[in-house]
């Protein structure tokens, strides 16, 4: 019985692994087009303020995690007043810069 249940274990373990290395680059590219067709609708995306919520939900993350690509320097923000907001020019160069990378 213990046996079958480490098979179980090990076939789970592979096949998320799999998911992980094959999923990963397909759901970037995905996301890369996401944006470049969001800025095309919008014209130019330099001209475009996202929120901390707005980021978040283009990436796919928390907002709590957007706060921490701030504080860590990854993600360029504008402060104005007490908003603060993402140019969407600096969202498209930090998902240039992760290309290739190991973080994501």
């Amino acid at each position: 019985m213990h046996k079958r249940f480490d098979d179980i274990q090990h076939i789970s373990e592979v096949v998320v692994d799999v998911l992980k290395t094959e999923l990963r680059p397909v759901l970037r590219s995905i996301l890369r087009e996401m944006v470049a067709e969001s800025a095309q609708i919008v014209g130019q995306a330099s001209d475009v303020l996202l929120s901390r919520k707005e980021v978040a939900k283009r990436l796919a993350i928390s907002v709590q995690t957007v706060n921490a690509l701030f504080k860590s320097g990854q993600l360029a923000f504008v402060r104005i007043r007490r908003r603060v907001l993402v140019n969407a020019s600096a969202l498209s160069v930090y998902l240039e810069s992760q290309e290739g990378g190991t973080n994501g």
